[in-house]
């Protein structure tokens, strides 16, 4: 079974994220996470391409009180994956407290394990409209180019109406199957090319 949290601060759409992918998203008011939301997930199978699996997914709750707690639900065997919502270009600023954030978290991560960012854009049209920044402009925000010790790619969605979310599992699964047969020495596995994302230019 593959272990997945989703790290980022309170308000990113981890919760959101989470129930689509679970696809019960319209039968639910949500609020706030206190503690963690756990869902698994059936995947795999002919129609992917991946064999069958399960993928346990954690919403951690992003409250600052719960946040220096989050490094300790890694996995020694998986990617890290952080939510970052809604990259909007007249409000860059926005992002100081997720870039801190993130880089704290690969901070704990002594074993480089690949980088998946979710970029929850509160639009489907993060490719064309000008008030959004591009997956590419919010790498470099988040000062992605400069990881040089791991992979990492930026996955854009819109976890409210479900866009390119489905991307998501299967990359997840190929990713984690990846980080099992690699020793903890080993440089991490290139998560590969998604669809409208961001691929690392770091170490191989």
């Amino acid at each position: 079974m593959i272990q997945a949290p989703f790290f980022g601060i309170d308000a990113a759409g981890k919760t959101t994220l989470l129930y689509r992918l679970v696809g019960i998203i319209d039968e639910l008011t949500l609020i706030p996470t206190v503690g963690f939301n756990v869902e698994t997930i059936k995947f795999g199978g002919r129609s992917s391409g991946l064999p069958r699996s399960k993928i346990t997914i954690w919403d951690c709750g992003g409250a600052c009180k719960l946040r220096e707690l989050h490094y300790m639900y890694m996995n020694e065997k998986m990617a890290v994956m952080c939510l970052i919502t809604n990259p909007h270009e007249k409000d860059s600023w926005c992002l100081d407290e997720q870039r801190e954030y993130l880089h704290r978290i690969l901070d704990h991560d002594t074993n480089k394990r690949p980088l998946i960012v979710v970029a929850n854009y509160h639009t489907d049209d993060w490719a064309d409209c000008p008030d959004v920044m591009t997956p590419d402009r919010l790498a470099d925000e988040l000062g992605l180019f400069e990881l040089t010790d791991r992979m990492w790619t930026v996955i854009p969605c819109n976890a409210v109406s479900g866009k390119n979310v489905g991307a998501l599992l299967p990359l997840i699964a190929r990713v984690s199957a990846a980080e099992r047969t690699r020793g903890t020495t080993q440089p991490s596995v290139d998560p590969g090319p998604q669809p409208d994302a961001v691929p690392s230019d770091g170490a191989t």
